[in-house]
């Protein structure tokens, strides 16, 4: 029997990872432990790539994970939706109970 279309795509979600297949014609999810990772230097293009991932494949499985930064806000930004901004002690305490990976 041959394989017809087989499509894998990486998901990142709040709280946990998945891990998506198109087979035979058939969706089918299960959980993951290896999270996507989009990294590259300011302005390459990766907050536009993961919108248009967002856009096109599984628009409500698929999201995107704000960062926290520890520099003052610029004109427009807005906390909790570009950056989680913060501050060196803030970063110390989330880290001591284990809210970064």
């Amino acid at each position: 029997m041959a394989l017809r279309e087989q499509r894998f795509v990486y998901l990142l979600l709040p709280g946990c990872q998945l891990h998506a297949c198109t087979h035979h014609g058939t969706q089918w999810v299960h959980r993951s432990t290896t999270p996507v990772v989009f990294a590259g230097p300011s302005g390459v293009g990766k907050g536009t790539l993961i919108e248009l991932l967002r856009k096109t494949l599984y628009p409500t499985m698929f999201s995107f994970s704000v960062s926290h930064t520890m520099r003052k806000p610029q004109e427009g930004e807005q906390d909790g939706v570009h950056y989680h901004f913060t501050d060196v002690e803030k970063i110390k305490k989330e880290i001591s109970v284990g809210g970064f990976i």
